[in-house]
């Protein structure tokens, strides 16, 4: 499919890539209205990536994370790559293939990243903790997010 390259640079952007920097901007904008970028709120708790013996992890994380962002910056520098390199790659090789590629990338960076939880956290998570150590732990996984 081919897309047509006259007008502003806005109308040339690929409907893949507008729909995900959309998504991604309701996203923080929903984490932003819901707690802040105070990484102790629930919508941190339901969507971003959590080590997998947090209290709150659940599985749909894996994908959910790739829409979350820790701040303004992080959310602008995401969407100017996405943006700049999506367009390109969503030109060349059509939407269905993008979104197949985004998604499988999400995907493989959250599972590189719980095995970072999982070598990083290796000695804690195989330890006996008592009940006070334990709640200590639950809540550094939670900020680990």
């Amino acid at each position: 499919m081919s897309y047509n390259s006259s007008g502003s640079s806005f109308q040339r952007t690929t409907p893949i890539v507008l729909n995900l920097i959309i998504i991604n901007a309701l996203a923080f904008l929903a984490q932003y209205a819901f707690g802040g970028m105070d990484q102790l709120n629930r919508v941190n708790d339901l969507f971003a990536l959590h080590h997998y013996k947090s209290t709150e992890f659940r599985p749909y994380q894996l994908v959910t994370h790739m829409f979350m962002h820790g701040g303004i910056f992080h959310l602008l520098f995401n969407m100017l790559a996405l943006w700049m390199f999506g367009t390109m790659i969503e030109r060349i090789w059509g939407p269905k293939r993008f979104l197949i590629f985004y998604l499988i990338c999400g995907l493989g960076a959250g599972l590189a990243q719980m095995g970072s939880y999982t070598f990083d956290f290796w000695q804690i998570d195989h330890a006996n903790l008592d009940a006070e150590l334990y709640e200590q732990y639950q809540t550094a996984l939670r900020m680990n997010c």
